[in-house]
């Protein structure tokens, strides 16, 4: 819940009550498009924080976003860290143009955890 908490008191995109953490992540990773460094560091915190749950959607926007955005999702999955391979694998399977991004990410994961 502190995910949802952050977003209320720093971005004002979502009401506490109404806190779903597939919203969240989305609601997360567009305040990045408008953030300064320092609101890029909270939201990438807030994203770790709901871990797996952010997954699939992070993994999504692999494709879609591009520059420091991408590269901040790119470090959120690597933070998530094991509960983001499998998705990254299927990412590389359904994405063969992505496949390179997708086996960077988990070999940064597997080598953090050793």
């Amino acid at each position: 819940m502190a995910a949802g908490l952050a977003i209320k008191k720093n971005y004002n995109n979502i009401e506490e009550a109404n806190f779903n953490k597939s919203l969240c992540v989305e609601k997360l990773v567009e305040a990045l498009f408008e953030a300064d460094n320092k609101t890029r560091i909270q939201i990438e915190n807030d994203i770790v924080s709901l871990g797996k749950s952010a997954v699939s959607y992070l993994v999504n926007c692999l494709n879609e976003v591009k520059g420091q955005v991408r590269g901040i999702i790119a470090m959120s999955l690597i933070r998530i860290g094991r509960d983001s391979i499998l998705e990254l694998k299927q990412f590389a399977i359904q994405k063969p143009a992505m496949a390179w991004v997708a086996n960077y990410l988990i070999s940064e994961i597997e080598c953090k955890q050793h």
